[in-house]
């Protein structure tokens, strides 16, 4: 019985031997760099085809108008009501402003008077000119007759010339009179401000009660339909500018939505003092919120490259100042040098360093080095 036990103990320990040295024996799994060693490392490639690139130049600014005025006064004075406020709609010739003409009135009053008083002296300078007219008249007639002499008909010939230039002398005041009245009431128009065209007004530069100096600029006034969108654009850049060019426009206020454009009007000259240029783009939709005065920012369609190479750039590498890439070549990375030109949004234009229908990483070239083995996962 004894040696039984013995011979199934020993069996036993042959049995765990035997599934240790299987365990030890056993293939340890690969660990991921051996596998890509051995499959290659997965990327994201794509395969470089004609394309095409546009060219942007980008640009700050304001909202304006094409119709847009600073309004003043011809003459100074206190302001005694605003008629109009901002975001009110005027039509031409609607009074905005009304300043104080009290002192004008008197003027007027006064001026209104000697018109009267001129227009009484010609009415009695006209009855007595044809009251002597009429004398003389009769005068000749008499002489013809042999009734008067020829020294009496002198003297009423006398008295018509007399009457008559008091008569030009009359029409003369009279005209004075109505000048200065004219005068008058220009000077009590010039105290007011007035609509040059249908409108919104903008904004008030002033309060009632202030008192304002001859052409200080107090509201302004805007036309909404013929909205605009005014940037400067530096003296290096606006030879590559033309009527007619494409925009794209956000506003600040409103960053999320785009808004379309064309270049309708580029300035001669640049600012004197900041040597930029005046660049006006009208709106091709409108939105509520559009109002001159607001901030913007957008880009202006200046170029399109055709039949080219272009590469995002998630497939570039930089070094220093150097730009590569990994292209595939025959499942392995090969690094090449590239050279870049132009840049539109994310995307940029390859001069030179690949070809045609070579394919370039994308995702993964972290991964990689040159002469890896990669495995391509999605084109």
């Amino acid at each position: 019985m004894r040696k039984i036990t013995v011979i199934v103990s020993i069996l036993l320990l042959g049995v765990i031997a035997l599934i240790i040295i299987q365990k030890f024996n056993a293939k340890l799994p690969l660990s991921i760099t051996q596998i890509q060693e051995k499959e290659g490392i997965p990327v994201e490639a794509v395969e470089i085809r004609p394309d095409s690139l546009l060219e942007f130049l980008n640009v700050t600014g304001r909202v304006g108008s094409e119709q847009e005025a600073y309004l003043s006064s011809k003459a100074g004075g206190r302001i005694l009501e605003f008629h109009k406020d901002a975001g009110d709609v005027v039509i031409d010739g609607e009074k905005l402003v009304e300043i104080d003409t009290s002192s004008l009135e008197i003027q007027k009053t006064q001026a209104q008077n000697q018109v009267k008083i001129a227009e009484n002296n010609l009415n009695q300078s006209q009855a007595q000119f044809e009251d002597v007219k009429r004398n003389l008249d009769r005068m000749n007639n008499l002489f013809k007759d042999g009734t008067i002499s020829k020294r009496e008909l002198e003297q009423f010939e006398l008295n018509f010339k007399t009457a008559k230039q008091t008569l030009e002398s009359a029409y003369a005041q009279l005209e004075v009179a109505k000048d200065n009245l004219r005068i008058v009431d220009v000077n009590i128009q010039d105290h007011g401000i007035f609509a040059p065209f249908d409108g919104v007004v903008g904004i008030r530069r002033a309060d009632v009660g202030e008192i304002i100096s001859p052409g200080q600029s107090i509201i302004s006034l805007y036309n909404p339909q013929k909205l605009n969108a005014q940037v400067k654009v530096a003296e290096k850049d606006i030879s590559g500018l033309q009527i007619g060019q494409r925009a794209i426009l956000t506003l600040d206020v409103s960053a999320s939505k785009q808004l379309k454009g064309q270049v309708t009007r580029i300035s001669g000259a640049p600012d004197a003092n900041t040597r930029l240029f005046d660049v006006y783009i009208r709106f091709e939709d409108m939105s509520n919120n559009i109002i001159p005065g607001i901030f913007l920012q957008g880009k202006i369609l200046v170029d399109t490259k055709e039949n080219i190479m272009t590469l995002s750039n998630e497939a570039l590498i930089k070094e220093g100042m150097e730009y590569f890439v990994f292209a595939v070549e025959d499942n392995h990375a090969v690094k090449k040098q590239v050279k870049l030109g132009n840049r539109s949004e994310d995307k940029f234009e390859i001069i030179s360093g690949i070809d045609f229908g070579t394919k370039i990483i994308t995702f993964g070239k972290e991964n990689v080095k040159e002469g890896s083995l990669i495995k391509i996962i999605k084109n």
